[in-house]
């Protein structure tokens, strides 16, 4: 009986957990040197993004790739068509430089007390629409610092 019932637990968690789709850009084996933290600049842009600040503290750069190996997934998708259309759709820009970076820029959405994230690479199944990644509330006043987000 005992058995039975520590199985229903186990399946029930399992069940739980898995239905939670984390942002996790970065791999373990990655060897991020610096980021650095642009104006957002829609695609069609002429210009370069202007850089905002530049982190090459490494507890800092670890702090950062773990609270976004976090974030989760939140049901927030933008259409991708925006990309082109919308000069104030993110916040910020954080790109990433290393040796064999996974990913090298990440899209930043700060939204009253949420912060949002995503990568071009996070397309829904239909590709017409793009992930966003919630960061963790605990999380937040730590990203905002280390990324100096307003």
């Amino acid at each position: 009986m005992k058995i039975h019932l520590l199985w229903i637990i186990l399946l029930v968690l399992i069940a739980g957990c898995s239905n939670i789709e984390r942002f996790q850009v970065f791999e373990e084996n990655e060897n991020i040197l610096s980021m650095g933290v642009y104006d957002y600049k829609p695609f069609y842009s002429s210009t370069l993004p202007d850089l905002r600040h530049r982190i090459t503290s490494s507890s800092d750069i670890k702090d950062i790739e773990k609270i976004l190996n976090q974030a989760q997934y939140s049901d927030f998708t933008i259409d991708s068509k925006q990309l082109f259309e919308d000069p104030m759709l993110f916040d910020a820009i954080l790109g990433c430089e290393g040796d064999k970076n996974s990913i090298s820029q990440i899209l930043i959405v700060v939204e009253n007390e949420n912060i949002y994230v995503t990568s071009i690479l996070s397309q829904s199944q239909d590709d017409q629409e793009i992930k966003m990644f919630k960061i963790q509330e605990k999380d937040i006043e730590k990203f905002k610092s280390i990324l100096k987000l307003g």
